[in-house]
């Protein structure tokens, strides 16, 4: 097609798109367990507001050692 200007050359492979997303709702449901925990800490529940911390860590350390970034 004219004008198409080679885009499907430089489109990702089908893998990386849906390991992409993955890692991406990954990051959006650790974003979640802060938002949680900082919503029970508002509330005078600080031992919960620790758990979600705790799981959110676990999550991004999780996410950093699947993607093998970082130190």
């Amino acid at each position: 097609m004219p004008g198409s200007g080679g885009a499907d050359k430089n489109r990702d492979p089908e893998r990386a798109q849906w390991l992409r997303a993955l890692f991406l709702e990954r990051e959006r449901i650790a974003n979640h367990l802060g938002d949680l925990g900082a919503i029970c800490n508002d509330v005078a529940f600080a031992f919960l507001l620790y758990q979600f911390h705790r799981l959110k860590e676990i999550l991004l350390r999780t996410n950093m050692a699947l993607s093998a970034t970082g130190s």
